[in-house]
């Protein structure tokens, strides 16, 4: 019986000492996670915990301000503001366009999946490679750019004229 009583007592204190162990590696592991995560956007400023853990962005998102939240930081630390982790807020113009210049050397990130309209392919607006965004981009663009169109601004002119007539005359009374 004593015996058992011992086994059972050691049983025990190996389970706690597991356990403990468990819990200081979890530990180990978030610090150092966290660490990281802090390091590599360190020169960006912004709420002290948005530079290490999400919980920020959870209790600005879940107040309800987090529009108003943003504004607020923004004002506070300038046009480019960490709010996670891994991400950044840019309210730059300049630096905008340097990201989404058409050779830029940033990559695009995941959420670009979230806009995806086909469910079996990628749009010109949610292709997260770039290199097959660019040359979707390339094959779209003369249609923009009006070449080839002779006399296009008339074109555009007399297609207005039949909207805002269709308008009148349907909308606005006879």
């Amino acid at each position: 019986m004593a015996s058992g009583l011992i086994e059972s007592t050691l049983l025990s204190s190996h389970v706690g000492h597991t356990l403990i162990v468990a819990l200081l590696t979890l530990i180990a592991w978030y610090a150092v996670s966290a660490f990281q995560s802090w390091h590599r956007l360190r020169q960006f400023p912004g709420p002290f915990f948005a530079s290490f853990s999400y919980l920020w962005g959870y209790y600005a998102m879940n107040t309800g301000r987090m529009h108003l939240r943003l504004a607020e930081e923004q004002e506070k630390y300038g046009k480019i503001i960490r709010i996670g982790p891994n991400e950044l807020l840019i309210y730059d113009p300049q630096t905008l366009w340097q990201i989404n210049n058409v050779r830029s050397s940033y990559g695009r990130g995941g959420w670009y999946n979230s806009i995806q309209f086909d469910p079996y392919g990628h749009s010109v607006l949610s292709e997260p490679d770039t290199a097959k965004h660019d040359k979707r981009k390339a094959k779209l663009a003369g249609g923009y750019a009006g070449k080839g169109v002779v006399n296009l601004e008339g074109k555009v002119d007399s297609q207005l004229a039949v909207l805002v007539n269709l308008l009148k005359s349907k909308y606005l009374g006879k």
